[in-house]
């Protein structure tokens, strides 16, 4: 499955950019990530939960910043497994920061897969 969409911040790129460096404050912007773990610089262990269709799903996910580039993307990879389910998520994503004056639009692109039984 992939998903996509753009968010206009009324603040400049380096600002948003910053902001984003702050992998507890970017966490919080994704509805259902939960119990964020630093495992070092680029890795970091949280739950997801989430609903596909009608069903509710709970993945315990590693997150691996794969690129950085400031101040206009960061790239991951996100590898999990349902929480009392036989199966496996994984996913890339990527967030990019366009300027647009004084303004920033956030364009993010996800792709998932999910396999296992459920």
């Amino acid at each position: 499955m992939k998903f996509s969409g753009e968010i206009l911040v009324a603040a400049p790129r380096d600002a948003v950019f910053a902001k984003l460096q702050d992998i507890r404050f970017f966490a919080s912007c994704i509805d259902g990530v939960r119990d964020l773990k630093p495992l070092d610089e680029k890795r970091f262990d949280a739950v997801l939960e989430t609903k596909v269709a009608y069903m509710r799903f709970k993945f315990k996910v590693t997150v691996e910043l794969t690129e950085v580039v400031a101040p206009e993307l960061i790239a991951a990879k996100i590898e999990g497994a349902p929480t009392g389910l036989v199966g496996r998520l994984t996913a890339t994503s990527a967030t990019r920061l366009i300027a647009a004056g004084e303004q920033t639009t956030i364009r993010y692109e996800i792709d998932t897969a999910l396999t296992g039984k459920l």
